[in-house]
């Protein structure tokens, strides 16, 4: 029997400008499944960069978190 399930990943990065080029300072990934299974990951990828621009970051991943949830919520 086969036996098929519909998912969605999305990506987003928040990114600082430095020196005229936009630097990641955090990478998300949320992996989104039709039965309500979701997986979510944050990783800092440049600490410094985080550290110095911590509101901007946070305010990125709240946005990321508020985007997939609403996805989410689509898809259940």
């Amino acid at each position: 029997m086969l036996k098929t399930v519909k998912s969605t990943t999305l990506t987003g990065q928040s990114q600082i400008e430095v020196d005229g080029k936009m630097v990641t300072a955090v990478q998300m990934t949320a992996n989104i499944s039709g039965q309500a299974n979701t997986s979510e990951n944050m990783t800092v990828v440049n600490k410094d960069l985080y550290e110095a621009n911590i509101a901007e970051c946070r305010s990125d991943m709240d946005a990321f978190r508020e985007t997939y949830r609403a996805i989410e919520d689509n898809e259940n």
